[in-house]
């Protein structure tokens, strides 16, 4: 059995650090212990160290995609000891390509998408988009309200994975 990982991916900006916090502060996971989160991007919200220790959390940015190895993955592990791994997936890295280490055990896989933005995004980055969608097991649209538009971003949605669970 392997650590238990929750991979959270969007595109830069959509709201993922803010998602992770707001879990973190709430409990929505349950009581994690040990958590770190490895994050490939630093973007517009940043995390707090004090913040971060009252949550029992750990935060290492990694810079570019030659980082992303075993080896320094490894050295995280071995300095804090997680009970569960946050990795917040920065998508113009090509987050599919990157190996993940063997003994990850991805519990879920959960998309942020900015509902101000997507349909900038939906119609000039398909590709990305649908690879983003059909790898997760929950979309989440913000910065939105409910309207007919958002409904059609949710049937878009549903169209490229329908087993996912969408929430706006």
């Amino acid at each position: 059995m392997g650590i238990p990982v929750v991979i959270i991916r969007g595109i830069l900006e959509s709201g993922k650090t803010s998602f992770i916090i707001d879990a973190l502060k709430n409990g929505d996971f349950g009581d994690l212990g040990k958590t770190l989160i490895l994050s490939q991007e630093q973007g517009e919200v940043e995390y707090e160290e004090s913040e971060l220790k009252s949550l029992k959390a750990n935060f290492v940015n990694i810079e570019s995609k030659d980082e992303w190895k075993d080896s320094f993955i490894n050295d995280k592990i071995r300095e804090f000891k997680p009970h569960v791994i946050f990795v917040e997936a920065n998508e113009m890295w090509d987050f599919d390509s990157l190996s993940m280490p063997s003994y990850f055990d991805v519990q879920q896989v959960m998309t942020i998408i900015d509902g101000t933005t997507f349909p900038q995004y939906f119609n000039n980055m398909r590709q990305k988009f649908n690879d983003m969608i059909k790898a997760s097991d929950i979309v989440i649209i913000n910065r939105c309200k409910p309207t007919p538009e958002t409904s059609g971003f949710k049937r878009s949605v549903k169209l490229i994975n329908q087993g996912c669970a969408v929430l706006a």
